[in-house]
């Protein structure tokens, strides 16, 4: 009894054993398989002319998606192990055509067609009949009520002339009192400029109390954003979140980084504003990038070239550090909280 009862607990430790073994190496191959992306665009001269190629694998393509942006198309094809989204249907293979078999005429059924032929003449000599008959009936209906219409319309007549009369005075007093109470030009034009003045009054009102308001506010936030940046504990965080973004800027820098761009919009201050964007991304990645903006005419000339890897591992050991440190877990719970608001 006691060798059976080892025995099963052997197989369950077994068991266990292969599960924790599982999970630990689905754990490593998540941390430690890099996820990697490439990134293909190319301009010739306007965006409706652009193709762009993203490309996205991991695992050995275990998990993989592609997008593809081409002659104004947008496409994408995302593939787990074997299976592939979206599906793409095959067509249905075309039936064979069956041979039309045309029977020939026997010679046995040509009486039959003469019966039919007989039978329909008679169909038809009937309708005609029938027809005929009930013409006549709606010819003698018609006469009744073509005499009652004509009744109807001779009161109608009669009664009209009446009642139009009393409207039409009716018509001329309430014209006459409107006339009696219109007011002149004078009175319009004052109380057009009284409704006017009010509503400037109103709006300019609201837009002094808005002001108010949003100076409040500034003033507010202005001094909020001081004291939260002379703290002594906010100030140790964000040394200790820039010391950790260098490290893993260097870690998840791409191994190509091409961007080759000649731009411009219609307003040139678009132009400037995504020129301003271009030139905070410049210190870190300034070696393999080259703009032109042009300020004069609408183009988009060049092409761009990226590609690397990403560890989750490092993002993992980025996060753990950030919160490890007391500091800076501090302030991000205090940064929550203010959003939240």
């Amino acid at each position: 009894m006691l060798h059976i009862i080892g025995l099963i607990l052997r197989i369950l430790g077994i068991l266990l054993l292969g599960i924790i073994g599982l999970l630990l190496l689905f754990l490593f191959i998540l941390l430690f398989v890099p996820v990697r992306y490439e990134l293909k665009a190319e301009f010739p001269g306007e965006l409706s002319s652009a193709k762009v190629r993203f490309r996205l694998t991991w695992l050995l393509h275990f998990l993989s998606a592609r997008v593809h942006y081409e002659e104004q198309e947008f496409a994408w094809r995302l593939r787990v192990a074997w299976k592939k989204f979206p599906k793409i249907e095959e067509p249905d293979k075309e039936t064979e055509e069956e041979p039309d078999i045309k029977k020939e005429p026997d010679a046995k059924q040509e009486p039959d067609e003469k019966e039919t032929t007989d039978i329909d003449i008679k169909e038809t000599t009937d309708i005609k009949g029938i027809s005929e008959k009930t013409e006549v009936s709606k010819k003698s209906a018609k006469i009744p009520q073509t005499e009652v219409a004509e009744k109807t319309c001779k009161e109608s007549s009669k009664e009209i002339p009446e009642d139009s009369s009393i409207k039409w005075t009716e018509r001329e007093n309430q014209e006459n009192r409107k006339k009696e109470k219109k007011p002149s030009v004078y009175e319009r034009l004052k109380r057009k400029i009284i409704t006017i003045w009010q509503k400037i009054k109103y709006t300019f009102a609201k837009i002094c109390g808005k002001i108010k308001d949003i100076s409040k506010n500034i003033s507010d936030t202005k001094e909020a954003i001081q004291i939260f940046l002379n703290d002594e504990v906010h100030r140790s965080a964000f040394r200790k979140v820039k010391k950790e973004l260098i490290w893993i800027k260097r870690l998840l820098k791409p191994k190509i980084f091409q961007v080759r761009l000649n731009y411009g919009f219609e307003d040139p201050c678009l132009t400037g504003q995504i020129l301003g964007l271009l030139g905070m991304v410049y210190p870190f990645v300034g070696d393999n990038m080259e703009i032109e903006p042009d300020f004069e005419q609408k183009v988009l000339k060049g092409d761009i070239h990226i590609k690397g890897r990403i560890q989750m591992i490092h993002l993992a050991v980025f996060a753990v550090k950030l919160f490890v440190h007391k500091e800076t877990r501090k302030t991000i719970m205090e940064v929550i909280h203010m959003v939240m608001k």
